[in-house]
């Protein structure tokens, strides 16, 4: 199969190159007119966390260990879902391996193979009642459950809720309004650019699942109109609009509704992108290619 593209993916990279790429992005982001829009420190934090600090943040004193869920499927933060039992996954953009929840992998793989030229898929709601029954057996025992039993709708319905329900949204709260702030920019061409390096900051068990949902939607958009009759009427402009709100929000319920505008332009623009989005931006290829400068630049 041809390679799509000569830059390599973001799936491919080494920690240390990985590294590279999102402290680059940190710089063009300071150097960007949306330098305000951030708090530099809090930023780095996120780029730079290791694994013990992310533990360290849930569980040291003065955070309410009861607040945090820790056995379960949903309401568990994805970090410690994909460090539990996460799959690695084939379901993204390139050839490599995705480590991100199972449950995630194992339901869009079920829907895969189900019919997606239904009605409204991921716009209805689904059976409310069914929705919790599957809800419970999965926080249970989620091996227990058999996904490939129930209909597509009921499964779009699920996969929502799971990201609904997680205590950090899939984009994630810190990088909310840095998302939102891209697209006052006054060119597309800056809006694309700047949208790609906040993209590349998100923690990497975000962005890795935030990719196998992309492409999946993408696919899933590819029934919108088989013909003139029949599809699911759900193309990428609609389920960016049905999915914003379980993946891209602030803290408050008044939030939500106050910015749904921009969201849903920033996940539409980042559903339409995403092949560009999935690679190293070209500006960043000659850092890349000098790794020994930069560790003698942080050495």
């Amino acid at each position: 199969m041809a390679r799509r593209s000569p830059t390599p993916f973001i799936a491919e990279l080494t920690p240390l190159q990985l590294a590279i790429v999102k402290h680059c992005a940190v710089v063009v982001l300071q150097r960007s007119p949306l330098r305000d829009q951030f708090d530099l420190d809090e930023i780095l934090e996120l780029v730079e966390v290791k694994k013990s600090s992310f533990w360290n943040k849930i569980f040291k004193p003065g955070n309410d260990k009861k607040n945090v869920k820790k056995k379960g499927v949903f309401g568990v933060p994805l970090e410690l879902l994909v460090e539990r039992e996460g799959a690695d996954s084939l379901l993204g953009a390139s050839r490599a391996t995705l480590r991100i929840p199972s449950f995630v992998d194992d339901v869009v793989s079920a829907m895969r193979q189900m019919d997606m030229s239904i009605e409204g898929i991921f716009r209805r709601n689904g059976n409310i009642r069914r929705l919790k029954e599957l809800t419970e057996a999965i926080d249970r025992d989620a091996s227990s459950v058999d996904l490939t039993q129930d209909n597509p709708v009921q499964l779009a319905a699920l996969l929502k809720k799971f990201f609904r329900e997680l205590p950090d949204p899939l984009m994630t709260y810190k990088l909310h309004r840095l998302f939102i702030a891209t697209q006052s920019l006054p060119t597309e061409q800056e809006r694309k650019r700047m949208l790609h390096m906040v993209s590349l900051i998100l923690p990497k068990a975000h962005r890795d699942t935030l990719e196998v949902l992309f492409v999946f939607l993408k696919w899933v958009a590819s029934f919108a109109h088989l013909d003139e009759e029949t599809g699911s009427k759900m193309d990428l402009q609609n389920l960016a609009t049905v999915i914003c709100p379980s993946i891209l929000y602030s803290r408050g319920a008044n939030a939500v509704r106050d910015e749904s505008f921009g969201a849903i332009r920033v996940v539409t623009m980042l559903l339409e992108n995403q092949d560009e989005f999935y690679c190293v931006p070209e500006e960043f290829l000659p850092i890349l290619q000098d790794e020994d400068a930069w560790k003698h630049t942080c050495g």
